[in-house]
């Protein structure tokens, strides 16, 4: 029962548009002494521009379903587009919208001649994924009949059960998707699979059985970063914020449903020495960003009031059961009360008739007692 439940449950929320927007915040990263790096002189300075925000609609499409799992593709729609023009290592643009996406001569002029699969006519990000239904491909998703511990979880992208991007263990099929296995409340971590990155991503629980806006109880994941990096630029550049760059999930245990979701993740290329390449010829090796991006979502105040009732249906059930039990345990005090005050006052009305009755015989006793006093004093005279 409890699986067909939560399979009922998985149908109703994974089928058709998701009820709420997804928030994408683009962060520039800006160079402020491009010259000094590209002649090896400096490490990189940088500075820090934005947020430029985009809402995301999604709408789930083509669903199939089976007895292991659904397969589903997943539409995008943006509300922006983004374009920009210019070249080099370093370039120079407007902020008005043009972040996103990159027209570079060389790679237009490559994707003619020798096409790749994979491989676009422009540096671009988010590309071709505005309203796109096949941009993140196809997702084969477990629907429980296997277990609860699989319910919501990945179980193959394009058909196939490794992404093929990463070696393994990286490039495996692991974790949730937009759903975590219900009744996950002890765990310390928990794994999520990340459609932009194509793997999975390790949570560790920091707050647990923490209260929402909504009063929703719900455990806070957080994902831990290497420090590495930030240290290759000059201080003062990236200085990392944990309240503003750490990514982070609530998940309410229970139902396993995320009710709040911030996934930072950052851009970045490699720049490397390379002699025959006059750009590059004086460059140093380093990992450069070039943008992140807050990726976010919450659950509103009506669906957040659905999923509260849902986790506290057995406290509800409880409360109501133990309320239609007051009520008729009430119900029989106050008719045994009834019936005892009814039983008393028959009781004593018929005493009452009793005493009356008495006293008539009494009453009549006395008359006679009389009469006859009566009759024997004429007699004497």
């Amino acid at each position: 029962m409890a699986r067909i439940r939560y399979i009922i449950f998985f149908m109703t929320f994974f089928d058709g548009d998701i009820p709420f927007p997804l928030e994408l915040k683009a962060f520039l990263w800006n160079v402020s002494n491009p010259e000094e790096v590209k002649n090896g002189l400096e490490a990189p300075k940088l500075t820090e521009i934005g947020p430029f925000v985009f809402r995301e609609y999604r709408n789930k499409s083509g669903i199939h379903w089976n007895h292991l799992n659904a397969a589903a593709v997943s539409k995008n729609f943006f509300p922006y587009e983004s374009h920009s023009t210019a070249c080099c290592i370093f370039i120079s643009f407007s902020d008005q919208g043009k972040i996103i996406c990159y027209k570079d001569p060389l790679l237009t002029e490559a994707s003619k001649f020798h096409p790749m699969p994979g491989v676009q006519d422009k540096f671009a990000i988010f590309y071709k994924r505005n309203n796109s239904a096949d941009f993140d491909g196809v997702f084969n998703i477990y629907t429980g009949e296997l277990g609860l511990d699989k319910f919501g979880t990945v179980a193959k992208w394009n058909y196939k059960n490794s992404t093929g991007l990463f070696p393994s263990p990286c490039g495996d099929l692991r974790g949730g998707v937009d759903y975590l296995p219900p009744f996950e409340d002890n765990k310390e971590e928990l794994e999520i699979y990340s459609t932009d990155l194509c793997r999975p991503l390790r949570v560790e629980l920091k707050n647990r059985a923490s209260k929402t806006d909504s009063h929703v109880s719900v455990h806070e994941y957080h994902l831990n970063t290497d420090p590495f990096y930030s240290s290759q630029f000059k201080d003062g550049s990236m200085q990392p914020n944990v309240s503003k760059h750490e990514s982070y999930l609530k998940i309410e245990p229970i139902t396993g449903l995320l009710m709040e979701v911030h996934i930072k993740s950052q851009f970045n290329v490699y720049l490397r020495h390379v002699p025959m390449i006059e750009m590059f010829s004086n460059i140093n090796n380093t990992y450069f960003p070039i943008a992140w991006f807050d990726y976010s979502m919450k659950v509103g105040p009506e669906m957040s009031l659905k999923i509260w009732i849902l986790s506290n249906l057995p406290f509800i059930f409880i409360v109501a059961g133990l309320s239609i039990l007051s009520l008729g345990l009430g119900n029989i005090i106050l008719g045994a009360i009834f019936l005892r005050a009814a039983i008393v006052a028959e009781k004593k009305g018929n005493e009452n008739n009793r005493l009356i009755i008495d006293d008539a015989i009494t009453q009549e006793s006395v008359e006679d007692d009389q009469v006859s006093d009566h009759l024997v004093d004429r007699s004497q005279s």
